[in-house]
């Protein structure tokens, strides 16, 4: 990715439009936020934002969240043995 690249990514923010929750026989139950940057719409859905947020906390962008929260969360969504392995060995981790 070239610095410009990166560079155009970040002037064009998505802007919440609208957050619905969806229930499709192919994906599934879902929240699903419609993003809206200039005259692009696009959507992330609630496990996508939930490892945004996992990786903003680890750069330390946001307050750390509890493990059991975490595990909460892993369990509920089904999202990714990569966070579940991190959360594992974080000290205030109760159980996976």
């Amino acid at each position: 990715m070239t610095e410009q690249h990166v560079k155009d990514i970040f002037e064009k923010r998505g802007q919440l439009e609208e957050a619905r929750d969806l229930d499709c026989s192919a994906c599934g139950p879902a929240l699903v936020f419609a993003l809206q940057a200039g005259e692009n719409t696009v959507s992330l859905d609630l496990p996508t934002l939930l490892q945004c947020l996992y990786l903003a906390e680890q750069k330390a962008s946001v307050p750390k969240l509890s493990a059991e929260w975490w595990n909460s969360v892993i369990n509920h969504y089904n999202i990714g043995s990569s966070i579940r392995k991190t959360v594992a060995g974080r000290s205030d981790n109760a159980r996976l």
